[in-house]
């Protein structure tokens, strides 16, 4: 909801003010968000990235996806025919406990 998106910026504009920060950068932006790993799962952290970008846009003319250091890299995840070609082709006197 609306009141979400706000409360999100009033806290990132509140963590600002309390450190005197005035100019957004992307370091600024990654500082934040380090604060804000600290205290909040990595889903919170995406939910927050989400709500603050159209507001910096609206009220700063900020487009924060133009920086490169702030890019969700997602999670390495392995390939169902990985997992298969494991399965099948480690030897069992090895991998047969890990299997």
């Amino acid at each position: 909801s609306k009141d979400a998106y706000e409360k999100e910026f009033e806290e990132f504009n509140a963590w600002r003010e309390k450190r005197g920060v005035t100019l957004i950068t992307e370091n600024v932006l990654l500082a934040y968000f380090f604060n804000v790993k600290k205290r909040f799962a990595a889903s919170s952290m995406w939910t927050k990235y989400s709500m603050l970008n159209p507001l910096l846009k609206v009220h700063k003319n900020i487009d924060i996806l133009i920086y490169v250091k702030l890019r969700y890299r997602g999670a390495k995840v392995l390939e169902r025919e990985y997992i298969e070609q494991f399965l099948k082709g480690a030897p069992d006197e090895e991998y047969l406990m890990k299997k």
